[in-house]
């Protein structure tokens, strides 16, 4: 922590990111998940994400990775090069929050859907679509 005169400064989360194209830009969201919500189905991001959840509980899922949950408080990142299962709302009453740095590849979009087909033939089972988000 650095503190400066009334200031203080807490570091919530310390990684080495992988490496930025040139001509990549940076998005900063603010995502807002209703109660119980499931969030995006599986999608790819063009470059790595960097979040920080500000009211409630995410389910967070990337390929690769065991799923997580993250409470307001508590930072958080994923690759960009890797699928996004799903970002959820665990609280079933309250709206989930949190903040997003998203860095993107020059030209490409931000987000990519992944299509269930894909996810069968990548063998990516932990993943069940629901009639939602299909």
């Amino acid at each position: 922590m650095l503190a400066a005169g009334k200031t203080k400064v807490t570091d919530l989360l310390r990684v080495i990111p992988p490496p930025i194209p040139e001509g990549a830009r940076a998005v900063t969201q603010l995502v807002e998940l209703p109660p119980a919500d499931e969030g995006l189905r599986p999608h790819r991001r063009s470059g790595p994400v960097f979040g920080y959840v500000l009211e409630g509980r995410i389910l967070f899922e990337v390929e690769g990775e065991a799923p997580r949950e993250i409470s307001a408080g508590q930072a958080f990142w994923g690759r960009g090069d890797v699928v996004h299962y799903q970002v959820a709302n665990l609280e079933s009453a309250v709206w989930s929050r949190f903040l997003a740095v998203c860095l993107c590849a020059p030209g490409v979009d931000m987000i990519t859907m992944v299509e269930s087909d894909e996810v069968v033939a990548r063998e990516l089972t932990n993943w069940t679509f629901t009639s939602s988000q299909v």
